[in-house]
């Protein structure tokens, strides 16, 4: 997990920078696509302590692409990337709950 979680990061960098470099408005269209969808998948492979940051951080790349490219052909998948991220947070959160509600007995 640790070799992909890598070239997600690399990936994530890489768009930022040729975002940065290449402000053709049909290439950051599939630049903010694919930040959005690295982020994702970086989120899902992340140690659990950085999963919910990740997965905030996916939410905001998937508001500033819709925001940007309301009529894009990639509108339908980044929409299900961001429910996707709002189920795992949920996932996130409920598990957290139960962890945090279960009693336990000390053994003496």
């Amino acid at each position: 997990p640790y070799n992909t979680l890598a070239h997600y990061q690399a990936a994530l960098v890489a768009l930022y920078y040729f975002q940065l470099d290449f402000p053709v408005p049909s290439y950051n269209e599939e630049a903010a696509y694919l930040k959005a969808d690295a982020q994702h998948r970086f989120a899902q492979v992340a140690p659990m302590a950085e999963r919910r940051g990740a997965l905030v951080i996916a939410l905001r790349y998937c508001h500033e692409f819709l925001d940007h490219y309301a009529d894009s052909p990639y509108k339908t998948t980044v929409q299900t990337i961001y429910e996707s991220c709002l189920s795992l947070i949920d996932q996130l959160s409920t598990s957290s709950q139960i962890l945090t509600n279960t009693p336990y007995e000390k053994s003496h």
